[in-house]
C-alpha cells in the first residue's frame, strides 16, 4: 500500500480525471472521478493517506521483512509495470488510430484526439518508467537469488537480502519523490 498526503492523492486524481477527459475522451468519467472524495479515491486505488510522511512516529523500514511481504512488494511493482504497459499500449492504439485518421478524411473525425507529440511524449514517458520498474524487479530478483555464502547462517543471508530489496525498494520511492515521478498518474482503472 503506498504512502501519500492527502495533497498528493488530490493531484493523483486530478490527473486521472484528465487522462480520463482528455485521452480516454470519457468526460462523464472524468467528472465522476472529480466529485469522489479523497478518502474514497485513495481506499480505491490503496493509498494510505499520512499527514506527516517524512515524521519521526511513523515506521519507515521492517527491520526484519518476512518473505510474504518481499514478494508482496515484488507483485506490486510488477503490477504496476504491468500498468504502465497497458496504458502505454492504448496510447500507442490512439495515435495510430490518430494516424489513421489523419491520412482519411478530417471531417470525418467526431472527437478531438490529443496531438502526435503528446501521444508520443506519453509514450515515452510510459516507457521511461517501465524501464525503471524493470530494472528494479532485476535487482531484486538478482538480491533475491544471490549465492549463499557457507560462513554465515542462512537466516542471517536471507535477512541481509531482504535488508539490501527493501533499501532498494526505498531508494526507488525516494528518486521518484524527489524528481516527482511519483506524483504522475496517467489512468485510471
Amino acid at each position: 500500500m503506498k504512502t501519500l498526503t492527502p495533497d498528493q492523492i488530490a493531484g493523483r486524481k486530478e490527473q486521472a480525471a484528465r487522462f480520463v477527459e482528455n485521452v480516454l475522451d470519457d468526460p462523464e468519467r472524468a467528472e465522476e472521478i472529480r466529485d469522489e472524495s479523497i478518502e474514497s479515491y485513495a481506499e480505491r486505488r490503496k493509498f494510505q493517506i499520512v499527514e506527516n510522511p517524512n515524521g519521526g512516529s511513523m515506521q519507515k523500514f521492517v527491520a526484519n521483512p518476512s518473505k510474504a511481504d518481499v514478494l508482496e512488494q515484488y507483485v506490486q511493482v510488477r503490477q504496476e509495470r504491468d500498468e504502465l504497459q497497458r496504458q502505454k499500449d492504448e496510447l500507442q492504439r490512439q495515435l495510430d488510430s490518430a494516424n489513421t485518421l489523419a491520412k482519411g478524411n478530417p471531417r470525418r473525425r467526431t472527437t478531438p484526439t490529443p496531438s502526435k507529440g503528446d501521444l508520443l511524449e506519453t509514450i515515452n514517458t510510459l516507457a521511461e518508467e517501465n524501464e525503471a520498474l524493470q530494472d528494479q524487479l532485476d535487482e531484486i530478483a538478482e538480491i533475491a537469488t544471490a549465492p549463499a555464502d557457507d560462513t554465515r547462517s542462512e537466516e542471517d543471508q536471507m535477512i541481509e537480502r531482504l535488508d539490501a530489496i527493501i533499501d532498494l525498494a526505498a531508494s526507488e520511492s525516494e528518486d521518484q519523490t524527489e524528481s516527482g515521478e511519483d506524483e504522475t498518474e496517467l489512468g485510471e482503472e
